[in-house]
């Protein structure tokens, strides 16, 4: 099931938001340009129900629309360095931790551009992240961020994205470590390459429980590849082709967030031992 706006979530917004825009036609206007379907609330509701009771009858309407539609009402909040009904830069501040604490407490964060990073981003996910900010990937890191934002919307981006993401690492590996490139630059033997390098290969190891799991490694490599090729955006649907949905393009996801987190975890753990 897709994630949606729980009524605290709707709540947060609304008071923040509310207190931003002023009146009811600004407000009908920024719902409505973000792509709001559903009517405007009945009755008479101060401009904070307003938003808080739109923003849930749009997530109950469509949930992963509801958190598109969230991401675009953000927008200006998040990344204009001017105030409208707030007091001070000061308290705008204090607004905008408040709801980026809130967004993560639901799962989410806000990425620049008006989009919710909503991918059901698990331990993998954020070591990954962390792994990313400690040196310079910048490669990797526009592979991590398209996968995560288009997880729901897109399912086949996601999934090219993930397998982007497992090539952009290789490549850093090898580069970094100055070994001889494959002769093709795709996913597979570009893994070859870097697992038998730093360690990853199962006929390196005696440990059979051990050689089991690298074997299951090599396993999603060659998954997420096939899968980026029939089901991925990267290459033209041929008719009658599968349709994935979010699941299928979470669960690549989140397997290429795994092998990647242990490949820069055992990266780092190697440089850290030559040092």
């Amino acid at each position: 099931m897709q994630q949606g706006i729980s009524h605290a979530l709707a709540r947060v917004v609304g008071n923040i938001l509310g207190r931003y825009y002023y009146s009811h036609r600004e407000i009908h206007a920024l719902l409505c340009g973000a792509g709001a379907r559903t009517n405007p609330p009945e009755g008479n509701p101060n401009c904070e129900n307003e938003i808080t009771r739109w923003l849930l009858q749009e997530s109950e309407r469509d949930p992963g629309a509801a958190v598109v539609i969230l991401g675009k009402i953000l927008e200006e909040f998040m990344e204009c360095d001017f105030t409208r009904n707030l007091h001070t830069d000061e308290d705008k501040a204090k607004e905008k931790t408040r709801l980026i604490q809130f967004l993560a407490d639901n799962g989410m964060s806000y990425a620049k551009g008006g989009k919710l990073l909503t991918a059901g981003i698990g331990a993998s996910s954020k070591t990954l992240i962390e792994h990313i900010k400690e040196g310079n990937f910048a490669e990797i890191e526009i592979e991590v961020e398209r996968a995560l934002k288009t997880v729901d919307q897109d399912p086949p981006a996601a999934v090219t994205a993930a397998c982007s993401l497992l090539e952009s690492l290789c490549k850093a590996y090898i580069e970094d470590e100055s070994l001889a490139w494959p002769t093709s630059k795709t996913l597979s033997p570009l893994w070859s390459v870097t697992a038998k390098h730093i360690g990853l290969s199962p006929d390196q190891l005696h440990d059979q429980d051990l050689k089991r799991i690298l074997s299951g490694l090599f396993s999603i490599v060659e998954g997420i590849a096939a899968f980026r090729t029939h089901a991925g955006s990267a290459h033209g649907r041929e008719k009658g082709a599968y349709r994935i949905s979010p699941r299928h393009a979470r669960f690549s996801v989140n397997a290429a967030h795994t092998l990647a987190s242990f490949v820069m975890e055992t990266w780092k753990a190697r440089k850290e031992a030559k040092s």
